[in-house]
């Protein structure tokens, strides 16, 4: 990634934490919100106006490149070989979610029934794999970026289809906090972009608040699964009873 792209992104990270949205900036900034768009999308940031939209994000300059260059040598994603490691063994891919949720050492030992070995064991695999950095006193520091995510069709993402997504999608949904939501329609490949588009963005800030919800006390939070899912497609369930190829389908 090209440092002003990851400027950008960063910066445009750092205003949804603060809950400044395009809008706010075009109030503040005396622009347009298609402009204040136009501007974060191609990166044509004028110094002045990047110094403006940072004293709004209450972070200096300085501290926004120091925070773009953490990002920058951070792990974003692991590779096959990785990932088949992790889920080769159940004990370490759930000391992986945790740690990358942000327990520590203590918290898991004392919620859970690893051993101290064991848990030094798995904890050096994942300094091996620079997930994390282990330090003195079973101590470590995460390394992973807030742009973090499992490769597509990897052996994560296959070992949830496999093993979870049906466990997960074994509920009525009825909580307060709950929602499951399940639309079709027919819609052309330049709306189902749009969509995609939005989704990354929720995706974004689930890992926003996750990162940011992670510096609270474990009893404070909840281990919490999102699924977002878009793709052309028709059921089979019906497909029996069509005649032409372009016919709707639930």
């Amino acid at each position: 990634m090209a440092q002003s792209e990851a400027l950008i992104d960063t910066l445009k990270r750092i205003l949804r934490m603060h809950g400044l949205t395009y809008r706010k900036l075009a109030k503040e900034l005396a622009m347009s919100e298609s402009n204040i768009k136009r501007m974060f999308s191609t990166g044509n940031v004028s110094l002045k106006r990047l110094e403006k939209i940072c004293e709004l994000a209450q972070v200096s300059v300085v501290e926004l490149v120091g925070q773009m260059d953490l990002e920058m040598r951070t792990v974003h994603q692991l590779t096959e070989e990785q990932e088949n490691e992790i889920t080769s063994d159940n004990g370490l891919l759930l000391v992986t979610f945790l740690v990358i949720n942000g327990w520590k050492y203590d918290e898991i030992l004392n919620a859970y029934s690893y051993t101290p070995h064991q848990l030094v064991r798995y904890l050096a695999t994942l300094d091996r794999i620079k997930l994390i950095e282990l330090l003195p006193k079973n101590r470590f520091h995460l390394l992973v970026s807030p742009r973090f995510g499992w490769r597509r069709n990897g052996p994560i993402q296959r070992f949830f289809v496999e093993k979870i997504q049906r466990d997960f999608l074994d509920s009525q949904f009825t909580g307060e906090t709950e929602s499951l939501l399940f639309l079709s329609g027919m819609l052309t490949p330049s709306s189902r972009s749009v969509l995609s588009k939005r989704l990354e963005d929720v995706a974004k800030e689930f890992n926003e608040l996750n990162r940011k919800d992670s510096q609270l006390l474990q009893a404070d939070r909840q281990f919490t699964s999102l699924i977002m899912a878009l793709r052309p497609w028709r059921a089979s369930l019906f497909k029996r009873y069509m005649q032409d190829v372009n016919s709707p389908s639930p």
